[in-house]
């Protein structure tokens, strides 16, 4: 199941009710481990599977207002695991913690531990910074589904550790009016985001103040803002930084103001959509290998044939499928790119010197290496080569799933028992 920005901003509004405070001063009711939340926009519901609230918690020495959530979508009544999104809460003003910890993090770029409280009387808290317990959350989440397909979100604050926690662990985030991380990450990081920036939609209305912080200043180094007009105009500054100001088109995606698409589409691409369809069949493999391990029988000698027989076929199917699919998607480019540069190339007129003849254009031209065969040719010719090599390995792919599919049937094909075994196995995946 596809996760729209609309069920994004649905969570991200969410998480900040993990704190009982703050959800009683939004009249709304406490966010608990087992809740059903519902994107309202497109009806898609979500169970939350974890909660962290590290100003009510045990372990004070993570008193530093961090709340965060992680959730999956419900698919035809059932949790579905293979998807799980984080949620991390955004500031909550009437926190001092999370006012301490946007100046400290945010403004000051400063990752020691959080001081909270009054230092001139004395009267102060030192607990971890919020990025480290987002961090610590991520991992907690990580190791109970470490074969979901994780993505984060979050708003202000929320969308700030959001990005850094993606970024970090190279996986997607659908955030809302963060200001800009780049000083809470690293190297790396900063290096994988430039390189992926389709898998990072950071989402901010105009003139607000509190998420464009950064890009304003000329600092957006990651280009990853998503910018787009309120659904309203307000004289109230702070109803640009709202989650409420964003408009959304039927299907739950972000759109401006004449309905056009805004941020990467990167989470319903072909080549992301097959990394769910993976995800989900080997979410089913491990529960399906779980289960006949939980009886006390241990595996028998068929089910760990088709144990390997099935992880091979999930694999080089996925494979396949996801080099066929990049090696499509590179065709699409090619051919637009093509005809974008065949549209620059009709517009030279070369008639349009009165003062010489078309010829004469042309061979003047032709001396700055300005050609048909140079600028249009070469250009195709090199967009081909990348293509067939794209779709040469896409071959390669296929045909490996091929001969593993071929072993798997030559040896059910000598066994009947355990080829009847095999078809009732492969509906439970």
């Amino acid at each position: 199941m596809m996760i729209s920005d609309s069920s994004y901003k649905k969570l991200s509004e969410q998480v900040y009710n993990v704190e009982p405070s703050k959800a009683k001063s939004n009249d709304a009711p406490i966010v608990l481990k087992g809740n059903r939340l519902i994107d309202d926009k497109t009806g898609k519901q979500y169970r939350v599977l974890l909660v962290q609230d590290n100003n009510n918690d045990a372990h004070k020495t993570n008193d530093n207002g961090m709340q965060a959530m992680a959730v999956a979508p419900i698919v035809k009544g059932d949790v579905d695991t293979s998807q799980v999104v984080i949620a991390y809460a955004g500031t909550n003003a009437a926190d001092s913690r999370d006012l301490d910890t946007d100046w400290q993090l945010l403004i000051r770029g400063n990752q020691d531990d959080l001081v909270s409280g009054n230092l001139d009387g004395g009267n102060f808290v030192i607990a971890e910074n919020q990025l480290r317990s987002a961090q610590k959350f991520y991992q907690q989440v990580k190791r109970k589904y470490p074969h979901s397909a994780l993505t984060t979100t979050g708003h202000s604050l929320g969308a700030y550790l959001a990005l850094i926690v993606a970024a970090e662990h190279r996986i997607p985030a659908t955030t809302f009016n963060g200001p800009d991380p780049v000083r809470g990450m690293s190297a790396e990081a900063i290096t994988w985001v430039k390189a992926n920036s389709n898998m990072y939609n950071n989402f901010r209305i105009n003139f607000d103040g509190i998420g464009n912080f950064g890009a304003y200043f000329g600092t957006d180094d990651l280009a990853i803002s998503r910018n787009v007009d309120a659904m309203l105009l307000s004289a109230n500054p702070l109803y640009y930084h709202d989650l409420g100001a964003y408009r959304f088109n039927q299907k739950g995606q972000i759109v401006d103001r004449d309905s056009k698409l805004v941020g990467t589409q990167y989470l319903v691409s072909r080549a992301y959509l097959n990394v769910l369809a993976s995800k989900k069949s080997m979410s089913s493999y491990h529960k399906l290998k779980k289960h006949w391990q939980s009886t006390g029988k241990g595996i028998s000698s068929s089910e760990e044939l088709f144990l390997d027989a099935a992880q091979g076929m999930i694999l080089g199917s996925s494979m396949a499928k996801a080099a066929r699919e990049g090696a499509d998607e590179a065709l699409d480019h090619k051919t637009v790119a093509d005809a974008k540069l065949m549209e620059v190339w009709s517009a030279i007129d070369f008639n349009a010197f009165h003062e010489l003849p078309y010829y004469e254009v042309q061979a003047l031209f032709a001396s700055y290496g300005i050609t048909y065969d140079r600028f249009v040719w070469d250009f195709q010719d090199y967009t081909q080569s990348k293509v067939s090599k794209l779709s040469a390995l896409a071959t390669d792919f296929e045909n490996l799933n091929r001969d593993i599919q071929t072993v798997i049937d030559s040896k059910l094909e000598t066994d009947q028992q355990l080829a009847g075994e095999f078809r009732a196995w492969q509906t439970e995946l």
